[in-house]
Protein backbone atom coordinates (compact mmCIF):
# COMPACT_ATOMS: atom_id res chain seq x y z
CA UNK A 1 0.00 0.00 0.00
CA UNK A 2 2.33 2.21 1.01
CA UNK A 3 4.57 1.48 -2.38
CA UNK A 4 1.00 2.16 -4.06
CA UNK A 5 0.59 6.15 -2.45
CA UNK A 6 2.82 7.78 -4.92
CA UNK A 7 0.86 6.58 -7.68
CA UNK A 8 -2.39 7.27 -6.24
CA UNK A 9 -1.24 10.68 -5.24
CA UNK A 10 0.14 11.61 -8.84
CA UNK A 11 -3.20 10.21 -9.94
CA UNK A 12 -5.08 12.19 -8.09
CA UNK A 13 -3.21 15.47 -8.93
CA UNK A 14 -3.54 15.09 -12.60
CA UNK A 15 -7.86 14.61 -11.91
CA UNK A 16 -7.38 17.96 -10.35
CA UNK A 17 -5.23 19.42 -13.20
CA UNK A 18 -8.57 18.18 -15.27
CA UNK A 19 -11.01 19.48 -13.86
CA UNK A 20 -9.31 23.14 -13.66
CA UNK A 21 -8.78 23.15 -17.25
CA UNK A 22 -12.51 22.12 -17.79
CA UNK A 23 -13.46 24.58 -15.23
CA UNK A 24 -11.47 27.43 -16.92
CA UNK A 25 -12.89 26.52 -20.50
CA UNK A 26 -16.65 26.36 -19.15
CA UNK A 27 -16.06 29.96 -17.71
CA UNK A 28 -13.67 31.10 -20.83
CA UNK A 29 -16.95 30.13 -22.95
CA UNK A 30 -19.51 31.59 -20.61
CA UNK A 31 -17.65 34.85 -20.49
CA UNK A 32 -17.34 34.92 -24.60
CA UNK A 33 -20.88 34.32 -24.39
CA UNK A 34 -21.78 37.03 -22.22
CA UNK A 35 -19.16 39.43 -23.57
CA UNK A 36 -21.03 39.26 -27.29
CA UNK A 37 -24.03 39.41 -26.00
CA UNK A 38 -23.27 42.56 -24.32
CA UNK A 39 -21.62 43.64 -27.54
CA UNK A 40 -18.01 42.66 -26.83
CA UNK A 41 -15.58 42.05 -30.17
CA UNK A 42 -16.49 39.59 -32.96
CA UNK A 43 -14.09 36.82 -33.75
CA UNK A 44 -14.11 37.90 -37.13
CA UNK A 45 -11.50 40.30 -38.25
CA UNK A 46 -13.59 43.30 -39.02
CA UNK A 47 -12.72 47.28 -38.87
CA UNK A 48 -10.60 47.71 -35.60
CA UNK A 49 -11.91 51.15 -34.69
CA UNK A 50 -15.22 49.63 -34.30
CA UNK A 51 -15.70 45.88 -34.04
CA UNK A 52 -15.14 45.96 -30.19
CA UNK A 53 -18.34 48.96 -29.64
CA UNK A 54 -21.25 48.18 -28.18
CA UNK A 55 -23.91 47.34 -30.83
CA UNK A 56 -26.46 50.58 -31.20
CA UNK A 57 -29.11 47.54 -30.84
CA UNK A 58 -27.65 44.83 -29.44
CA UNK A 59 -31.48 42.58 -29.60
CA UNK A 60 -30.30 42.84 -33.12
CA UNK A 61 -28.57 39.26 -32.40
CA UNK A 62 -31.71 37.66 -31.30
CA UNK A 63 -33.25 38.40 -35.02
CA UNK A 64 -30.09 37.96 -37.48
CA UNK A 65 -28.50 34.59 -37.66
CA UNK A 66 -25.25 33.24 -36.10
CA UNK A 67 -22.72 35.38 -37.61
CA UNK A 68 -19.81 32.92 -38.01
CA UNK A 69 -16.32 34.13 -38.68
CA UNK A 70 -15.54 34.91 -42.47
CA UNK A 71 -12.19 34.03 -44.40
CA UNK A 72 -9.43 34.09 -41.81
CA UNK A 73 -7.04 35.54 -44.81
CA UNK A 74 -8.45 38.35 -45.06
CA UNK A 75 -6.56 41.66 -44.32
CA UNK A 76 -7.06 43.58 -41.49
CA UNK A 77 -9.83 45.99 -41.79
CA UNK A 78 -8.91 50.03 -40.90
CA UNK A 79 -10.40 52.19 -43.67
CA UNK A 80 -11.43 55.28 -41.57
CA UNK A 81 -7.57 57.13 -41.92
CA UNK A 82 -8.34 59.82 -39.57
CA UNK A 83 -10.45 61.04 -36.77
CA UNK A 84 -12.93 63.06 -39.12
CA UNK A 85 -13.76 59.89 -41.19
CA UNK A 86 -14.14 58.02 -38.14
CA UNK A 87 -16.30 60.95 -36.62
CA UNK A 88 -18.12 60.98 -40.27
CA UNK A 89 -18.77 57.14 -40.46
CA UNK A 90 -20.53 56.99 -37.12
CA UNK A 91 -22.43 60.28 -37.47
CA UNK A 92 -23.61 58.72 -40.85
CA UNK A 93 -23.91 55.24 -39.44
CA UNK A 94 -26.16 56.70 -36.13
CA UNK A 95 -28.45 58.63 -38.88
CA UNK A 96 -28.88 56.20 -41.10
CA UNK A 97 -29.56 53.44 -38.51
CA UNK A 98 -32.59 55.55 -37.15
CA UNK A 99 -34.03 55.57 -40.33
CA UNK A 100 -34.08 52.50 -40.95
CA UNK A 101 -35.78 51.74 -37.67
CA UNK A 102 -38.47 55.00 -38.43
CA UNK A 103 -38.49 52.83 -42.00
CA UNK A 104 -42.15 53.16 -43.23
CA UNK A 105 -44.51 50.57 -44.93
CA UNK A 106 -43.94 52.17 -48.07
CA UNK A 107 -40.14 51.87 -48.47
CA UNK A 108 -39.92 49.51 -50.89
CA UNK A 109 -36.34 49.35 -51.89
CA UNK A 110 -32.87 49.92 -49.79
CA UNK A 111 -29.76 50.40 -51.18
CA UNK A 112 -26.68 49.52 -49.58
CA UNK A 113 -22.72 49.96 -50.74
CA UNK A 114 -19.85 52.41 -50.68
CA UNK A 115 -18.70 55.85 -51.74
CA UNK A 116 -20.85 55.06 -55.26
CA UNK A 117 -23.76 54.03 -53.82
CA UNK A 118 -23.63 57.44 -51.56
CA UNK A 119 -22.89 59.68 -53.89
CA UNK A 120 -26.39 59.40 -55.35
CA UNK A 121 -26.90 62.20 -52.21
CA UNK A 122 -23.52 63.51 -51.06
CA UNK A 123 -20.07 63.10 -51.26
CA UNK A 124 -17.13 62.53 -48.71
CA UNK A 125 -15.26 59.59 -48.70
CA UNK A 126 -12.07 61.52 -48.10
CA UNK A 127 -10.50 61.15 -44.64
CA UNK A 128 -10.45 64.80 -44.54
CA UNK A 129 -13.39 65.64 -46.46
CA UNK A 130 -16.44 67.08 -45.01
CA UNK A 131 -19.99 65.45 -46.50
CA UNK A 132 -20.86 67.50 -49.20
CA UNK A 133 -24.58 67.56 -50.71
CA UNK A 134 -25.04 66.46 -54.40
CA UNK A 135 -28.39 67.81 -55.23
CA UNK A 136 -28.16 67.46 -59.08
CA UNK A 137 -27.25 63.56 -58.35
CA UNK A 138 -30.21 63.72 -55.63
CA UNK A 139 -32.59 64.88 -58.29
CA UNK A 140 -31.32 61.54 -60.46
CA UNK A 141 -31.85 59.32 -57.74
CA UNK A 142 -35.66 60.88 -56.61
CA UNK A 143 -36.49 60.49 -60.69
CA UNK A 144 -35.25 57.33 -61.27
CA UNK A 145 -36.33 55.16 -58.00
CA UNK A 146 -38.58 57.48 -56.09
CA UNK A 147 -41.66 55.46 -57.28
CA UNK A 148 -40.47 52.85 -54.57
CA UNK A 149 -39.71 55.09 -51.67
CA UNK A 150 -35.79 54.23 -52.06
CA UNK A 151 -33.60 54.52 -48.82
CA UNK A 152 -30.27 54.78 -49.16
CA UNK A 153 -28.24 53.59 -46.42
CA UNK A 154 -24.25 53.44 -48.04
CA UNK A 155 -21.41 55.03 -46.68
CA UNK A 156 -18.20 56.02 -48.33
CA UNK A 157 -14.89 53.71 -47.62
CA UNK A 158 -17.51 50.45 -46.71
CA UNK A 159 -15.94 47.56 -47.22
CA UNK A 160 -18.23 44.04 -47.41
CA UNK A 161 -17.43 43.23 -43.86
CA UNK A 162 -18.06 46.97 -42.92
CA UNK A 163 -21.60 46.50 -44.13
CA UNK A 164 -21.96 42.78 -42.58
CA UNK A 165 -20.90 44.36 -39.41
CA UNK A 166 -23.36 47.37 -39.32
CA UNK A 167 -26.27 44.90 -40.85
CA UNK A 168 -25.66 42.56 -37.93
CA UNK A 169 -24.31 44.94 -34.86
CA UNK A 170 -24.95 48.19 -35.77
CA UNK A 171 -28.48 48.27 -36.26
CA UNK A 172 -29.16 49.01 -39.71
CA UNK A 173 -31.12 45.90 -40.25
CA UNK A 174 -33.94 47.21 -37.93
CA UNK A 175 -37.18 45.44 -37.61
CA UNK A 176 -39.13 48.21 -39.61
CA UNK A 177 -36.38 47.78 -42.16
CA UNK A 178 -38.62 45.15 -44.48
CA UNK A 179 -38.61 46.21 -48.24
CA UNK A 180 -39.00 44.44 -50.86
CA UNK A 181 -35.74 44.71 -52.77
CA UNK A 182 -32.51 44.95 -51.04
CA UNK A 183 -29.77 46.32 -54.20
CA UNK A 184 -26.39 45.48 -52.98
CA UNK A 185 -23.08 47.01 -54.90
CA UNK A 186 -19.98 46.96 -52.40
CA UNK A 187 -16.41 45.34 -52.09
CA UNK A 188 -14.40 47.67 -54.78
CA UNK A 189 -12.46 49.12 -51.67
CA UNK A 190 -11.56 45.65 -50.54
CA UNK A 191 -10.08 45.35 -54.07
CA UNK A 192 -8.41 48.73 -53.96
CA UNK A 193 -6.90 47.92 -50.35
CA UNK A 194 -5.18 44.89 -52.49
CA UNK A 195 -7.73 42.35 -50.80
CA UNK A 196 -8.24 38.44 -52.95
CA UNK A 197 -10.69 38.85 -55.20
CA UNK A 198 -11.58 34.99 -53.45
CA UNK A 199 -12.12 36.66 -49.63
CA UNK A 200 -14.29 39.42 -51.34
CA UNK A 201 -16.58 36.76 -53.06
CA UNK A 202 -16.63 34.67 -50.05
CA UNK A 203 -17.32 37.51 -47.72
CA UNK A 204 -20.22 39.01 -49.82
CA UNK A 205 -21.59 35.61 -50.38
CA UNK A 206 -21.87 35.42 -46.37
CA UNK A 207 -23.42 38.63 -46.06
CA UNK A 208 -26.08 37.84 -48.92
CA UNK A 209 -26.85 34.85 -47.34
CA UNK A 210 -26.86 36.20 -43.64
CA UNK A 211 -29.62 38.90 -45.60
CA UNK A 212 -31.30 36.38 -47.57
CA UNK A 213 -32.00 34.19 -43.52
CA UNK A 214 -32.91 37.39 -41.76
CA UNK A 215 -35.21 39.25 -44.65
CA UNK A 216 -36.64 35.87 -46.76
CA UNK A 217 -39.03 37.75 -48.58
CA UNK A 218 -37.26 40.17 -49.92
CA UNK A 219 -35.16 40.00 -53.22
CA UNK A 220 -31.61 40.70 -53.55
CA UNK A 221 -30.54 42.84 -56.06
CA UNK A 222 -26.62 42.16 -56.38
CA UNK A 223 -24.48 44.34 -58.44
CA UNK A 224 -21.21 43.49 -60.35
CA UNK A 225 -18.57 46.03 -58.89
CA UNK A 226 -17.79 48.82 -61.76
CA UNK A 227 -15.36 49.00 -63.97
CA UNK A 228 -12.55 51.21 -62.25
CA UNK A 229 -8.69 53.26 -63.02
CA UNK A 230 -5.78 50.80 -62.65
CA UNK A 231 -3.25 52.17 -59.95
CA UNK A 232 -0.31 52.48 -61.49
CA UNK A 233 3.19 53.93 -60.60
CA UNK A 234 5.79 56.53 -62.79
CA UNK A 235 8.17 58.64 -61.86
CA UNK A 236 7.77 58.00 -58.13
CA UNK A 237 3.87 59.32 -58.33
CA UNK A 238 0.80 56.73 -58.44
CA UNK A 239 -1.68 57.64 -61.61
CA UNK A 240 -4.90 56.07 -62.17
CA UNK A 241 -4.69 54.61 -65.70
CA UNK A 242 -8.12 54.76 -68.19
CA UNK A 243 -7.38 51.26 -69.16
CA UNK A 244 -9.94 48.15 -69.14
CA UNK A 245 -9.99 44.87 -71.07
CA UNK A 246 -6.38 43.80 -69.72
CA UNK A 247 -4.66 42.64 -67.01
CA UNK A 248 -1.28 44.24 -67.81
CA UNK A 249 -2.52 47.83 -68.51
CA UNK A 250 -4.86 47.68 -65.77
CA UNK A 251 -3.93 46.62 -61.91
CA UNK A 252 -7.57 45.72 -60.84
CA UNK A 253 -8.95 44.53 -64.49
CA UNK A 254 -8.49 40.00 -63.01
CA UNK A 255 -9.76 40.87 -59.56
CA UNK A 256 -12.62 42.43 -60.51
CA UNK A 257 -13.87 40.50 -63.15
CA UNK A 258 -13.35 37.69 -61.83
CA UNK A 259 -15.01 38.83 -58.99
CA UNK A 260 -17.81 39.93 -61.13
CA UNK A 261 -17.96 35.78 -62.83
CA UNK A 262 -18.25 34.68 -59.39
CA UNK A 263 -21.14 36.57 -58.27
CA UNK A 264 -22.65 35.91 -61.12
CA UNK A 265 -22.95 32.42 -60.88
CA UNK A 266 -23.58 32.78 -57.41
CA UNK A 267 -26.95 34.91 -58.07
CA UNK A 268 -27.76 32.26 -61.05
CA UNK A 269 -28.37 29.05 -59.02
CA UNK A 270 -30.75 31.54 -56.32
CA UNK A 271 -34.05 32.64 -56.51
CA UNK A 272 -34.09 35.25 -54.55
CA UNK A 273 -31.09 36.62 -56.07
CA UNK A 274 -30.95 38.78 -59.57
CA UNK A 275 -28.15 40.00 -61.05
CA UNK A 276 -27.40 42.78 -62.97
CA UNK A 277 -23.92 44.44 -64.69
CA UNK A 278 -24.30 47.78 -65.72
CA UNK A 279 -19.99 47.99 -65.97
CA UNK A 280 -20.50 48.45 -69.91
CA UNK A 281 -22.01 51.48 -69.63
CA UNK A 282 -18.88 53.31 -68.43
CA UNK A 283 -16.30 51.87 -70.98
CA UNK A 284 -15.45 53.34 -74.62
CA UNK A 285 -13.85 51.90 -77.14
CA UNK A 286 -10.07 51.82 -76.92
CA UNK A 287 -7.99 53.74 -79.04
CA UNK A 288 -4.01 53.72 -79.77
CA UNK A 289 -2.21 56.68 -78.48
CA UNK A 290 1.64 57.09 -78.52
CA UNK A 291 2.48 56.64 -74.76
CA UNK A 292 -0.04 54.53 -72.50
CA UNK A 293 1.82 56.24 -69.96
CA UNK A 294 1.25 59.58 -70.70
CA UNK A 295 -0.74 62.19 -67.90
CA UNK A 296 -3.60 62.98 -70.71
CA UNK A 297 -6.63 61.20 -70.63
CA UNK A 298 -8.86 60.36 -73.79
CA UNK A 299 -10.61 63.80 -73.83
CA UNK A 300 -7.21 65.93 -72.95
CA UNK A 301 -7.70 66.11 -69.45
CA UNK A 302 -5.09 65.74 -66.84
CA UNK A 303 -5.23 61.77 -65.44
CA UNK A 304 -5.61 61.42 -61.19
CA UNK A 305 -2.45 61.56 -59.63
CA UNK A 306 -1.28 61.07 -55.93
CA UNK A 307 1.86 61.39 -53.96
CA UNK A 308 3.62 58.27 -53.61
CA UNK A 309 2.84 56.78 -50.03
CA UNK A 310 -0.07 54.44 -49.15
CA UNK A 311 1.51 51.54 -47.20
CA UNK A 312 -0.81 49.02 -48.87
CA UNK A 313 -0.46 50.12 -52.37
CA UNK A 314 1.50 47.68 -54.50
CA UNK A 315 3.50 48.94 -57.71
CA UNK A 316 2.53 47.88 -60.82
CA UNK A 317 4.62 48.71 -64.00
CA UNK A 318 3.09 50.59 -66.74
CA UNK A 319 3.10 49.78 -70.20
CA UNK A 320 5.17 51.58 -72.75
CA UNK A 321 3.33 50.31 -75.60
CA UNK A 322 -0.36 50.06 -75.84
CA UNK A 323 -0.97 48.10 -78.27
CA UNK A 324 -2.06 45.00 -76.33
CA UNK A 325 -5.47 47.59 -75.49
CA UNK A 326 -5.44 48.66 -78.39
CA UNK A 327 -6.79 45.56 -80.45
CA UNK A 328 -10.29 44.83 -80.60
CA UNK A 329 -12.55 45.09 -77.46
CA UNK A 330 -9.62 47.20 -75.69
CA UNK A 331 -11.98 50.05 -73.73
CA UNK A 332 -11.18 52.32 -71.54
CA UNK A 333 -13.10 54.24 -68.79
CA UNK A 334 -14.34 58.12 -69.55
CA UNK A 335 -13.57 60.91 -66.96
CA UNK A 336 -17.06 62.40 -68.08
CA UNK A 337 -18.27 59.58 -66.17
CA UNK A 338 -15.91 58.99 -63.53
CA UNK A 339 -13.82 61.98 -62.47
CA UNK A 340 -11.01 60.06 -60.56
CA UNK A 341 -11.76 57.11 -63.18
CA UNK A 342 -13.24 55.38 -59.82
CA UNK A 343 -16.57 58.00 -58.65
CA UNK A 344 -19.41 59.15 -60.75
CA UNK A 345 -20.11 62.39 -62.10
CA UNK A 346 -23.56 63.20 -62.72
CA UNK A 347 -23.63 62.01 -66.14
CA UNK A 348 -22.45 59.05 -64.63
CA UNK A 349 -25.22 58.70 -62.37
CA UNK A 350 -27.41 59.54 -65.13
CA UNK A 351 -25.68 56.24 -67.50
CA UNK A 352 -25.81 53.83 -63.70
CA UNK A 353 -29.58 54.61 -63.41
CA UNK A 354 -30.45 53.86 -66.91
CA UNK A 355 -29.32 50.29 -66.61
CA UNK A 356 -30.34 49.71 -62.98
CA UNK A 357 -33.79 50.96 -62.84
CA UNK A 358 -34.98 48.23 -65.79
CA UNK A 359 -33.16 45.37 -63.46
CA UNK A 360 -34.74 47.01 -60.14
CA UNK A 361 -38.72 46.97 -62.06
CA UNK A 362 -37.63 43.26 -63.36
CA UNK A 363 -36.82 42.40 -59.66
CA UNK A 364 -39.87 43.76 -58.20
CA UNK A 365 -41.91 41.71 -60.92
CA UNK A 366 -39.52 38.42 -60.03
CA UNK A 367 -40.59 39.03 -56.45
CA UNK A 368 -44.69 39.21 -57.27
CA UNK A 369 -43.99 36.32 -58.80
CA UNK A 370 -41.86 34.15 -56.39
CA UNK A 371 -44.21 35.12 -53.55
CA UNK A 372 -47.61 33.85 -55.58
CA UNK A 373 -45.45 30.63 -56.27
CA UNK A 374 -45.11 30.29 -52.68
Amino acid sequence: LAAAQPALAAMASSRRAIAVVAATAILGTLFYQLRRRAGGCNPAPMCRIWSCSKPLAAELEDEWPSWPPVSRNGIPRDNLPGWSAEVRWRSLHRQQAAAAAAAAPQTRLVFLGDSITEGWLRSGFSGTAPSIPQPVNEQLWHDAFGLWSPLNLAIGGDRVQDLGWRLQRGGLLARALRPTIFAVMVGTNDLGAGESWRVVADELVLVMEQLHAARPAATLLLQAILPRGGDAWLGGRRLRTPWWDDAETNSHYHAVTTLNGRLAAYAWKRPWVRWVDCGDRFLAPGYAPADQAASATPDGDLMLAEPLGAPHARAHQVKRNASSAAGPGGRHLQPHLMYDLLHLTPEGYTRWAECLRPAIAEAFAWNANRTRRQ
